[in-house]
């Protein structure tokens, strides 16, 4: 039985997808005969469909979010026509959280619910076995038009267990080549993104990371994690890493292991990772730039306690957040401050708090996102009871675009030209990019953190005119 695995990303990025990767290596392990087609890099609808017809595959599995939603029932639709026997089977956060959806509206078969590994091989079996559904935890399906769930499936506690991510099945060539993406500009290239851990712990009401693991945190073995990274710096050639973990620093033992390990094989790159500001301090920053960090990337959201408090429920305190970029930029690490703008129960003004707070922090850079009500997250409820929303076309979805959430206190328009001010006013300001010129050693380095400051500008401001800005 031939499985086929999709990734329908149909637009170039560096970091490969590294969810539909593990379950292909832990699909083959079991000894299940299983490709992928990544469409990241120059395949068209067309070049896909072709691809599928000549595979041929019994089973085909599509693995994708919520922005990658627009178009999927003509795909699905297309791919039947062409392959009308094989069993369709959606996954990912957001088939997982809306699986009737899935079934009833975009076509497919089966919906897999949360971790994908051992959902897939106990389905693929029952499916070669001519056995019923029933008895294969962690699914949706339809049976005489009615959607039936068998139950969740246990989770993979031990990470260990999973062997590593068949990026062999994977571009690998053209996203170690490619330039957009965060792992492309803050570290050294040749880069790529690696995870070690599943799960979170807290419970932000924009974020759906929680759901598929209730709130539980699985961890890889420093050991392994180091054994991961070894492997691409002998394969691959890798000099940076972006560690995509939510938190990198949740467990700041196992965090700084993985490095000890790394310096006795004498394996050295240069690294970024996101993290929490209540999970650092300055003895584990201090280590963290010994081990070679470059960059840190913290959740911040917003500048005012009431809405980090009441409506995003961060568990940070902006005194926190001071303390974190003070040590951070104290010790020579180049940092990254997230926010948000637009969530609903927060004001205009509170928003231009948030910028103002921005500058007193003084990251190297900022993101600027407007409020998105992804499927699964209580932002969806928090924009009920605040104000209205646009017909919630989950296809229209975009955390970078014009946003679908209004109240008495902003329109969808006054949040997106506030996100534009936000990002132009914290740029573009005295002393702020000759600051940053001064930290900079090499042109190498200019190019890329360049590079950078055009993606997290949303492409509003060209690289031509910072390199200008520079001049003044």
């Amino acid at each position: 039985m031939k499985t086929l695995l999709i990734y329908p990303r149909f637009f170039p990025y560096s970091s490969p997808p590294l969810g539909i990767a593990y379950l292909a290596s832990y699909m083959r392990e079991k000894g299940l005969d299983v490709n992928i087609i990544d469409c990241t890099f120059d395949i068209t609808r067309e070049d896909l469909i072709n691809k599928v017809k000549e595979i041929n595959p019994d089973v085909i599995g599509i693995g994708f979010m919520t922005d990658m939603l627009k178009d999927m029932k003509d795909l699905v639709r297309d791919l039947r026509n062409n392959v009308s026997n094989a069993v369709f089977v959606a996954g990912g956060v957001h088939p997982s959280t809306l699986p009737e959806d899935m079934l009833n509206s975009y076509g497919f078969d089966v919906v897999v619910k949360g971790q994908g590994e051992k959902v897939m091989v106990n389905l693929l079996n029952a499916l070669e076995g001519g056995k019923s559904f029933s008895n294969v935890k962690g699914i949706y399906y339809k049976e005489n038009g009615k959607i039936n769930f068998t139950g969740a499936e246990t989770f993979i506690e031990n990470l260990d267990e999973l062997p590593f991510p068949a990026r062999d099945l994977l571009p690998m060539d053209k996203y170690l080549e490619y330039s957009v993406g965060r792992s492309s500009w803050t570290v050294p290239s040749p880069s790529t993104t690696v995870i070690g851990t599943r799960g979170c712990p807290y419970h932000c009401t924009f974020c759906a990371t929680n759901l598929n693991c209730s709130g539980k945190v699985f961890f890889r073995s420093a050991k392994n994690y180091a054994d991961e990274i070894e492997f691409l710096v002998k394969t691959y050639d890798i000099k940076g890493i972006w560690f995509n973990d939510d938190s990198f620093t949740m467990n700041k033992k196992w965090t700084i292991e993985i490095f000890e390990i790394l310096e006795q094989r004498n394996i050295k790159v240069k690294w970024g990772c996101n993290t929490r500001v209540n999970l650092v301090d300055e003895d584990l920053l201090i280590k963290m730039k010994q081990y070679g960090c470059e960059f840190i990337s913290f959740g911040v959201e917003s500048g005012v306690q009431h809405v980090l408090d009441n409506y995003l429920k961060k568990g940070i305190t902006l005194d926190q957040v001071r303390r974190a970029f003070r040590l951070a930029n104290k010790g020579g690490i180049f940092t990254q401050a997230t926010f948000i703008v637009g969530t609903p129960g927060e004001t205009i003004r509170d928003m231009k708090q948030s910028l103002r707070f921005a500058k007193e922090i003084k990251p190297d850079c900022i993101q600027v996102s407007v409020m998105t009500p992804f499927p699964g997250t209580e932002v969806v409820e928090l924009a009920k009871k605040f104000g209205e929303m646009e017909e919630l076309d989950w296809e229209k979805m975009d955390y970078m675009g014009l946003g679908v959430i209004k109240t008495k206190d902003f329109t969808p328009e006054q949040v997106r030209r506030m996100q534009k001010y936000f990002l132009k006013s914290f740029y573009f300001r005295s002393g702020y990019v000759k600051h940053q010129l001064s930290k900079m050693n090499s042109f190498y380095e200019f190019k890329k953190r360049v590079k950078g400051f055009h993606q997290l500008m949303g492409g509003y401001v060209s690289p031509m005119s910072i390199i200008k800005r520079l001049k003044n």
